[in-house]
């Protein structure tokens, strides 16, 4: 029987070395393998991996400046800040919508004047019924119909009317405030209480004919209010707010002026209304207290005289003519 001969004792202990190093290889591939499959390219049909980044939601300006969300998908656009609250945005920043501040009209400045001149229209159509309910022909004029044409006080409307107006809304409130002159001058004759006793027709205001004739001067200033009203109102709304002037200021003085201006054209050397002012005045101040007003149809001034107090406030206008 034959021996083998003995291996070296350096070839047995290098076999274990090459198993463990084929161990480790094996091993080494089997860890690469998994670590491939965390790629960030997703398999067939997967869906993408999600990171809590500052970029998972994209955002849009809408009109307002305001920002939505609109997608939880990630994009490669650049996240520009907008503004100090840092908010992003993956497209150009919105423009700021433009504002304008409203400017100030003058038709606040009116309110008090047209609100007068729609409670005095109110009185006269009242007034209006009371007459027409006593006549024609009109025997008597009770206390009853005198107060109710006395309450269209004139006076109030002279209070309420304002200085210092620009010439396009002077005129549009000169109308106004002349027509309810006219209306009321026109029923003056039924302010006067009067029994049947003293009914006398062949005196002055107080004949059937006589009283429808004065009637018909505020007519025409009647039937066309509504339309100067609204015109009013539509100018002062398109009119820049204006400044009023001190109670000093010529343009003070003027107001009274106007005010005995549309009086004499009413009730002026015992008038009856019918006198509805559509032109402004001229006037010409030749001191602080006197001067010389002119209408366009005129063919000379009528003089005037002012009244100013211890202050040097005007106080009253007075229009040389009766």
């Amino acid at each position: 029987m034959s021996s083998r001969a003995p291996e070296p004792a350096s070839t047995v202990r290098l076999r274990p070395l090459v198993l463990l190093a084929v161990a480790l290889l094996t091993t080494v591939a089997v860890v690469v393998a998994l670590m491939g499959r965390t790629s960030s390219t997703p398999p067939t049909g997967g869906s993408p991996p999600t990171t809590p980044t500052a970029s998972a939601a994209t955002t849009t300006a809408t009109a307002t400046g305001t920002a939505t969300a609109t997608s939880a998908t990630p994009t490669p656009s650049t996240v520009t800040p907008s503004g100090p609250t840092g908010s992003g945005t993956a497209t150009s920043p919105a423009r700021p919508t433009a504002t304008t501040t409203p400017r100030a009209t003058a038709l606040p400045q009116l309110r008090t004047f047209i609100a007068a001149a729609t409670r005095m229209d109110g009185q006269l159509h009242a007034a209006a019924r009371a007459i027409n309910a006593a006549g024609p022909p009109w025997k008597a004029i009770s206390p009853a119909l005198a107060r109710t044409v006395n309450a269209a006080d004139i006076h109030a409307i002279d209070r309420a009317l304002p200085a210092g107006l620009p010439d396009e809304l002077r005129l549009a409130t000169l109308i106004v405030y002349s027509g309810l002159s006219s209306r009321r001058a026109a029923m003056e004759s039924f302010t006067y209480i009067r029994t049947a006793k003293e009914y006398d027709p062949s005196y002055g205001h107080t004949g059937p004919e006589q009283l429808l004739a004065e009637l018909a001067n505020g007519a025409e200033a009647a039937h066309r209010f509504d339309a100067d009203l609204a015109h009013l109102e539509a100018v002062a709304r398109s009119s820049h707010a204006f400044a009023r002037p001190s109670a000093s200021s010529r343009a003070a003085g003027e107001r009274f002026l106007v005010i005995d201006l549309v009086h004499k054209d009413n009730w002026g050397c015992d008038s009856r209304g019918g006198g509805v002012v559509t032109d402004l005045p001229r006037i010409r101040w030749t001191s602080a207290t006197t001067g010389e007003l002119r209408m366009p149809a005129w063919d000379s001034g009528i003089p005037f005289t002012a009244v100013r107090d211890s202050a040097g406030r005007y106080v009253a206008a007075t229009l040389t003519v009766c």
